[in-house]
């Protein structure tokens, strides 16, 4: 076991004179009584008595939420027989193994299987440059700032989540590392998760997914995807019309309404899967899909046809109000008209919440353009990318219902950009992707065309508040359709960063504050708000 070197003996003390802040840094008191002396050097016992310097202490670093030993990564690697000396460094975000070889050099994966016999998972190194000699200073010693800076390489294609299980368990574990992201086939454990982060993710999965799984099957199927394998015993249809993103908890079962999420352009709900991680109120979650995603099933012609489908689904699941609705882009749209629906039926809707949402009456103008069928499928594809975040194939620069003069995008084009970008959509096979594309076509068509009647209730809007080239966008355009007050939260995104982890975090934080508000139910974890920073209102 590697630790730091203490020495005792005259002349430890020079400099120190005077300095008790320094001298108790820098000095410990064995248990006998005797001072040692702190030298900062990284060493182990041999079995022979000796005493191994595996370098300084001030190389330490933290990746992964773990702090490390340089100096124990490069003795494990110069202990390998064909390693002469070796030394690792941090470099963007990865570790970069510096080797010299003796005579052969081994290969990467047989250095790789020598360092998993010593090291745990997050203190392997990515990758491996090799130099003829390591620089060294004027004094001798290993000159790190001379190092070479190693080659830029381009990305091995990472796998997408084959299925919306897959994704959400990749964002538990990436929660319960404390990691940005995690991709499906990572290993908990050799990305730093150890048995305590193991049970919270164990606890955010079955929170989430309401699984019962246990430490022992995180560690038995320690990946996304085998884990997914593992807990989907029963098939989960993606494309279900009424799609659970969050079960209800057993200790609050009738004590909330659920939270009913409208599907945008694409007609599917999954956009809002981020909200089961972070909202803290424990209600349900179900996503409301588009028909037409699937084989033989008609798409829905009208904006009121939709609405009133989408309220007969609503009350099927929970049969009275108070509902609560949320809908981004024209899942915004839809989500208003299903609010007028329940309304119409003698219900109560409770909340209406839209994510940079904007009435019919804004996009006439091109709804009244007339296109050929190329040229409306290539606005709708062009959309879809928007949406998905993509950027065009051609510099687009116009408002993201239009494309310049001449351009046209193919299906198979879209599809292929949406696949090479590990986009969520990229799991559906080519014919789910074209009847997706055909629900996108029919979603721009009813934006433009469709006529609203008024919402007797107040409206929560998120505004994406980045600069946007649609400057005629605005919330106030509600104002007819709209009796109650509209309260706006505005969010430094753009349009399509409305979906994002970290735009659903800082809205499922407002989310929770509106529900306190309505319920009195307190969540166990509530985020703090100031609301009268960030909240404004369209006067009546």
């Amino acid at each position: 076991m590697a630790g730091e070197l203490h020495i005792e003996g005259i002349c430890l003390a020079d400099g120190y004179v005077g300095q008790p802040s320094l001298t108790a840094e820098r000095f410990v008191m064995r248990d006998d009584g005797v001072r040692l002396y702190r030298t900062g050097d990284l060493a182990r016992w041999l079995p022979n008595g000796e005493i191994d310097y595996l370098g300084r202490m001030d190389q330490q670093i933290k990746i992964h939420g773990q702090r490390i030993e340089l100096a124990e990564i490069e003795t494990v690697i110069s202990g390998h027989s064909q390693i002469h000396r070796a030394c690792v460094t941090l470099f963007e975000g990865e570790l970069i193994a510096y080797a010299v070889a003796n005579d052969i050099r081994p290969t990467e994966d047989i250095l790789v299987a020598h360092c998993r016999e010593h090291l745990p998972g997050y203190m392997l190194p990515q990758r491996w440059v090799w130099l003829a000699e390591l620089p060294l200073n004027s004094n001798g010693k290993l000159d790190r700032k001379a190092l070479p800076e190693p080659v830029k390489r381009l990305r091995k294609d990472v796998s997408a989540p084959s299925n919306l299980t897959e994704q959400r368990l990749c964002e538990y574990f990436a929660d319960a590392l404390q990691l940005s992201s995690v991709t499906p086939e990572e290993n908990f454990f050799e990305l730093g998760g150890n048995s305590l982060s193991a049970v919270d993710a164990a606890a955010r999965i079955n929170t989430g997914l309401g699984w019962h799984i246990t430490l022992a099957n995180i560690f038995a199927h320690p990946s996304p995807k085998a884990l997914a394998g593992y807990g989907q015993h029963d098939d989960v249809d993606m494309l279900d019309t009424m799609l659970l993103l969050r079960p209800v908890r057993h200790s609050v079962r009738g004590r909330l309404p659920t939270l009913f999420c409208i599907h945008p352009a694409g007609g599917i709900a999954w956009c809002y899967s981020g909200l089961a991680r972070f909202l803290k109120t424990p209600c349900e979650i179900v996503g409301i899909q588009a028909r037409g995603l699937t084989a033989g099933s008609r798409i829905t012609p009208s904006m009121d046809e939709m609405a009133e489908e989408y309220a007969k689904r609503i009350r099927a699941h929970q049969p009275q109000g108070p509902y609560w609705l949320l809908g981004w882009s024209v899942g915004g749209m839809i989500a208003h008209s299903v609010a007028v629906h329940l309304e119409q039926q003698g219900q109560t809707v409770a909340l209406l919440a839209m994510m940079d949402s904007y009435p019919s009456d804004l996009w006439r103008c091109f709804a009244a353009e007339v296109l050929n069928a190329r040229e409306e499928e290539t606005m709708a594809l062009a959309a879809l990318l928007f949406i998905a975040g993509i950027a065009l194939p051609f510099d687009q620069g116009l408002p993201s219902l239009l494309v310049p003069k001449g351009q046209v995008l193919e299906r198979s084009q879209t599809i292929g950009l949406l696949r090479k970008q590990g986009n969520a959509l990229a799991c559906l096979d080519d014919p789910t992707l074209d009847r997706l594309i055909d629900v996108v076509i029919n979603s721009r068509r009813l934006v433009g065309s469709s006529n609203h009647d008024v919402y007797h209730g107040d409206m929560l809007f998120f505004t994406a508040a980045a600069p946007r080239v649609e400057t005629w966008l605005d919330r106030a355009a509600w104002r007819p359709y709209v009796s109650g007050q509209i309260h706006n939260i505005d969010i430094d995104c753009d349009h399509p960063a409305m979906a994002r982890a970290e735009t659903l975090r800082e809205i499922a934080g407002h989310l929770d504050c509106a529900f306190t508000a309505l319920t009195g139910y307190l969540p166990a974890v509530p985020q703090s708000i100031d609301r009268e920073d960030t909240v404004q209102e369209v006067e009546r």
